[in-house]
């Protein structure tokens, strides 16, 4: 009797174990599990199914477009999911956050498919990237007032091309990915492009005459796309005319409302001594300042045409 007594506590004891077991070994080997328990965003990993997912994106940053697939875990106020026709990605969800993770293989292989590929710099040389050839279009040492532009986000850090460590760049607003820029050699900017123009084609597109449309962002955040010839025409004037605005060292504290215009050139979305911004004050002087991204320095000016003023202040101003 108290042998099977005994072999049956065996056998529970056994059953628990298994139970047991069971979670844990499924928990670590199967997943999903945090890896990095917190940390900055972009650092985080996590674990499932023989794989390291990374972070790269969350609910106000980065890959957050992904749609969530079929549920594959539950924590404490947190699910797992699949990404949806998509088996790359793992999503987190959590009561106010939403963060997405990405293979690490696959991370890798596809910055290493779009490493940016320089076969010098200069006259003749080209980059390959992002399944596009870019060819050299000119060299800016930074003493060329007529050549401004603004770049945006690093493609690729710390390149060596022929011993020398540079990096490569976006041009701002260059929404087609029509330009690279290659910076960090000599002092010096090496302007790339994908489309069949010249130098003389590239600081064209600069010249107020040739303004198609504009991007208008402003203090309370609102942000509109136009092309009202009205405008357009008005914004060629001030850069144009002098007899419309002079330039003046008053001092002001109060702008009033301030909007921050992008010009496009030919429809080109590059960022080419394009960025401007336009303080309309309705409550005293009303001023037009222009901004050069080159010395970050603003230069002061006061309308004094009516029909620009009418034209401006009646378009952007709601009494």
């Amino acid at each position: 009797m108290e042998k099977i007594k005994h072999k049956k506590l065996k056998i529970v004891l056994i059953v628990l174990l298994i139970l047991i077991a069971i979670p844990v070994g499924w928990y670590y080997a199967i997943g999903p599990r945090d890896l990095t328990g917190g940390g900055l965003i972009y650092e985080q990993e996590l674990y499932y199914m023989g794989h390291t997912y990374r972070c790269v994106g969350w609910k106000m940053g980065g890959e957050n477009d992904v749609k969530s697939g079929r549920l594959i875990g539950v924590g404490f106020l947190t699910y797992y999911y699949k990404g949806e026709n998509n088996s790359s990605y793992v999503i987190v969800k959590q009561p106010l956050e939403r963060f997405i993770y990405k293979r690490s293989d696959v991370l890798k292989k596809e910055k290493e498919e779009n490493t940016p590929l320089l076969n010098g710099l200069g006259e003749n040389t080209t980059i390959k990237y992002n399944n596009k050839v870019y060819k050299f279009l000119v060299k800016n040492e930074y003493a060329d007032k007529n050549l401004l532009y603004e770049t945006s986000s690093y493609i690729q850090s710390s390149i060596k091309v022929k011993g020398k460590e540079v990096d490569v760049l976006k041009l701002a607003d260059d929404y087609y990915g029509n330009f690279l820029c290659v910076r960090g050699a000599d002092d010096a900017d090496y302007i790339y492009t994908c489309l069949d123009m010249t130098y003389d084609d590239f600081c064209a597109v600069c010249v107020p005459e040739n303004i198609t449309s504009y991007e208008v962002r402003s203090y309370d955040r609102d942000e509109f796309y136009g092309e009202d010839s009205k405008v357009i025409n008005t914004i060629k004037r001030i850069y144009t005319d002098d007899s419309i605005a002079r330039k003046t060292n008053e001092d002001f504290q109060n702008i009033g409302n301030v909007y921050f215009f992008t010009f496009y050139y030919n429809n080109m979305p590059i960022t080419i001594k394009n960025t401007s911004i336009l303080r309309l004050n309705s409550g005293g002087n009303e001023r037009y300042a222009d901004y050069y991204p080159d010395d970050m320095s603003t230069e002061l000016y006061v309308v004094n045409d009516e029909e620009i003023k009418s034209q401006l202040w009646n378009y952007f101003i709601e009494e």
